[in-house]
């Protein structure tokens, strides 16, 4: 059975060429959007959780969601230490960026999980 037979319009909450590759890999449809939301977390939470934290923040975020449609949200966070490395505001920082990570000390925290690891009930995926 693919995902294809699914009662279940799948949404993808993002426009990270990777996730659709995922997807498309997988043999599912599904219709891929931005949503807009605040990427904001509590200055005190652990960085191994801000991903998680803002994958849920996106699918909040999205208030159109029918019965018969699956929305699939993700975050990835990139760690170097213990400081959150965001998404470069220009080549400059995106070098500076690479240089620290050199070493190879860094971490990446994702929610591109299988669809089998992350389906609850069939109403929401973070």
């Amino acid at each position: 059975m693919t995902l294809r037979s699914f009662d279940y319009k799948i949404l993808l909450g993002s426009q990270s060429p990777r996730r659709r590759q995922l997807l498309s890999e997988m043999d599912v449809e599904f219709t891929s959007f931005s949503i807009d939301a605040d990427e904001f977390f509590p200055d005190n939470m652990p960085v191994s959780e801000v991903s998680e934290f803002l994958a849920v923040v996106k699918s909040e975020a999205h208030k159109e969601l029918r019965a018969n449609e699956l929305l699939i949200t993700a975050d990835t966070t990139v760690v170097k230490g213990d400081q959150i490395l965001n998404k470069p505001e220009d080549k400059a920082e995106a070098f500076s960026m690479l240089a620290a990570m050199t070493d190879g000390k860094f971490a990446a925290f994702g929610e591109d999980l299988p669809l089998s690891d992350l389906c609850e009930g069939g109403a929401l995926l973070t």
